[in-house]
């Protein structure tokens, strides 16, 4: 990750932010899966921010995809939304430190939101519940 876009590692590209999401999906390979009321485009399983191994992803919901400005990865269930917290967690606080906003639901005890902001970039992780648990980590340009 840099201001110009998210690298991943694996391949050695970077995807840059502002440029057309479709341009930089057909670029690449990824995958548009048109749905109903959505398009997804899915990156793949890639590497990015010094190692952290995630399958990536946009969703947009009733619009049409225009820049790249954010990416994300999402997990679902409980044990493996809570794992990937974790294991997320550690692995940007080592490389990031402290996000700048930390919080956990005490009273239900169930959602955990943590955010970083780094030079012009927002990293959010995000654990909810909706009948299982599920964590949403987003990338995106500010």
């Amino acid at each position: 990750m840099n201001e110009n876009g998210i690298l991943l590692e694996d391949k050695n590209v970077v995807l840059e932010w502002n440029k057309s999401v479709l341009e930089l999906a057909k670029e690449n390979n990824a995958k548009i899966i048109e749905q109903d009321d959505r398009i997804i485009i899915n990156w793949g399983t890639h590497i990015i921010l010094n190692g952290i191994k995630l399958e990536l992803s946009n969703t947009y919901l009733l619009e049409k995809p225009d820049k790249f400005n954010f990416i994300e990865s999402t997990f679902n269930g409980d044990d493996e939304s809570f794992n990937n917290f974790n294991l997320i967690e550690r692995h940007i606080e080592k490389y990031y430190g402290n996000p700048i906003k930390s919080e956990d639901d005490m009273e239900i005890k169930r959602d955990k939101i943590r955010i970083w902001e780094i030079s012009n970039i927002k990293i959010k992780l995000y654990l909810f519940e909706i009948h299982a648990f599920r964590l949403n980590f987003t990338i995106e340009k500010i």
